[in-house]
């Protein structure tokens, strides 16, 4: 097994078959391309993963994930593919279920969540080399909020009445003023395997975020999300697509 600076890295892709936001979407054609084949591609160029998996209770999924380059060495059990399964528990059986056919302990976990087309290889091998550096528990990819700083939220009661989610008085504020706030892209997650095993958590005592631009930040939950990030791929690519 290879290892990348010293660490052995196992990375993973959880794409379960069910999906009630876009049905069907982990192999949905995006612009031509299954829509998990977006991630297992980024994660064989990053070229710093001991082995690319992907943990799935999919028949159809598979066989797509096979041809694309990743492995995918089980089926995931039925108990951790509901909608009412937590991610940890589907990604501690899949760490477990290679520590105990390679007899191995991997150092770092990597999740690339299928939904996060846009990622690239830079942004895996670049949170990798922080959690290397930093010596943290722990990297996810994050973005400026831009305009949706929490200064300009609120919250609202039965009468549509108005509160600042922060407290604050914006007159004369300009935006180039507030101070930074960034939010969880989803796209890249890096886990120290014990933070994982050990404490079952995609999070530990110390967290570092790797910065990531905001168009490579698309999350696709939605139909909306979908055709957004299509166009967009259209778009930057001149293409003309009629799906």
């Amino acid at each position: 097994m290879t290892s990348y600076k010293g660490k052995k890295i196992l990375g993973l892709i959880n794409a379960r078959g069910g999906s009630k936001g876009v049905p069907g979407k982990n192999k949905k054609l995006l612009l031509g391309k299954p829509l998990i084949n977006y991630s297992i591609d980024a994660g064989l160029s990053a070229s710093c993963l001991s082995n690319l998996i992907v943990s799935t209770d999919d028949e159809e999924i598979a066989q797509i994930a096979k041809s694309a380059g990743a492995d995918v060495p089980f089926l995931r059990p039925e108990i951790l593919a509901t909608d009412t399964a937590k991610q940890i528990d589907a990604i501690i059986h899949a760490v477990q279920f290679m520590e105990n056919c390679e007899n191995i302990k991997y150092d770092y976990i990597c999740l690339l969540q299928p939904t996060c087309p846009l990622r690239s290889a830079e942004d895996i091998k670049g949170s990798i080399d922080l959690i290397i550096k930093e010596n943290c528990d722990s990297v996810i990819t994050v973005t400026n909020v831009g305009g949706r700083h929490p200064r300009t939220l609120y919250t609202t009661d039965k009468d549509q009445k108005l509160t600042p989610f922060m407290e604050n008085n914006l007159s004369g504020v300009q935006r180039q003023d507030f101070e930074d706030f960034f939010w969880r892209t989803g796209s890249v997650y890096v886990m120290a395997r014990d933070v994982v095993i050990e404490h079952k958590s995609l999070y530990g005592e110390t967290t570092c975020g790797y910065y990531v631009t905001e168009e490579r930040c698309f999350n696709i939950d939605s139909p909306f999300d979908w055709d957004l990030c299509q166009a967009y791929l259209s778009y930057k690519y001149d293409l003309n697509t009629s799906e």
